[in-house]
């Protein structure tokens, strides 16, 4: 590996901002990924832009395959090259050409779909020890209401980040969710807004009020739903999908959990909720949920 020089990366930092959407969320760390990718590339090879041919690509392609990158990953990297020297005006983009097929969405080593329930149970317990009822940091307030709702619902993890106060109303114990996601429209994306009414919890819609009074904005009809606590932020920047991530790993990390995946946290429970004998009463989903955020107490 050798170091860059300042007129390469500075090519490599020019090409990354205006490659990436100024609205982007989360922008800097979508910039900062594509340098990376980039300047480990050069930093393999050893050769300037302009004398790098396909086998050069094809040798660090296999050098990312032998290092235990998911298929995907290297895909990924390898297309992220390829936007790089297209930006070049080169006739001959010598990444595309050693890039591998698209990789299917679930190709690479067989991955558990579910964890053990022992270990859900062990970090929905700690985060609710941590969120407390009274006291409590409010991220941990936070993280904790969001997981239960995430779990329950079927948004993904940028909708769930996404979510406005308007867009989430209690209706007894019938919660409104309305998220918004990119659908094909005539060869474009449109972003569209989607309902979803459900039964929740108790305990689950308590979290949530309680992390919005615990804010101060349990009256307010408009804002991010989720905000970061950061020292410095204010109650309008909403939280960062990629920061829900980061504070799920945090979590689990004290709880004794590792290799933590979000969406392994929502197959566990519905597989937990299968296996009982009237899954759909919110009877048996509220001793669900109790069962798992309770150690101690016996499962029904």
């Amino acid at each position: 590996m050798r170091e860059l020089p300042q007129s390469l990366l500075e090519k490599i930092g020019k090409w990354a901002e205006a490659g990436t959407r100024p609205k982007l969320a989360d922008r800097a760390r979508h910039v900062n990924r594509k340098r990376a990718v980039v300047e480990s590339f050069f930093s393999f090879c050893d050769k300037p832009p302009t004398q790098v041919n396909a086998a050069d690509v094809l040798a660090w392609r296999e050098q990312l395959e032998t290092s235990g990158l998911a298929p995907k990953s290297v895909y990924d990297q390898i297309s992220v090259l390829a936007s790089f020297f297209a930006s070049r005006g080169r006739r001959f983009n010598p990444a595309a050409s050693a890039r591998p097929p698209k990789p299917d969405t679930y190709q690479g080593p067989p991955k558990d779909e579910t964890l053990p329930v022992e270990q859900l149970r062990s970090l929905l317990a700690e985060m609710r020890s941590k969120a407390g009822l009274s006291e409590g940091e409010l991220r941990d307030k936070r993280d904790y209401a969001m997981l239960l709702l995430f779990m329950v619902t079927d948004t993904s993890r940028e909708a769930l980040t996404r979510l406005d106060i308007s867009d989430v109303n209690f209706v007894g114990e019938v919660l409104h969710v309305r998220y918004y996601g990119l659908v094909e429209a005539r060869y474009r994306k449109k972003e569209v807004a989607e309902r979803e009414e459900i039964v929740v919890e108790p305990e689950i819609i308590e979290a949530v009020r309680i992390y919005l009074a615990a804010t101060g904005r349990a009256g307010r009809t408009k804002g991010p739903l989720w905000v970061g606590h950061a020292q410095g932020q204010r109650d309008t920047e909403p939280l960062t999908a990629h920061a829900l991530i980061i504070n799920l790993k945090r979590h689990a990390a004290n709880a004794g959990v590792e290799r933590v995946e979000l969406f392994k946290l929502r197959r566990t429970y519905r597989a937990q909720l299968k296996e009982r004998v009237d899954a759909q009463t919110l009877i048996e989903r509220k001793a669900l949920i109790e069962d798992l955020t309770r150690p101690g107490k016996p499962g029904r």
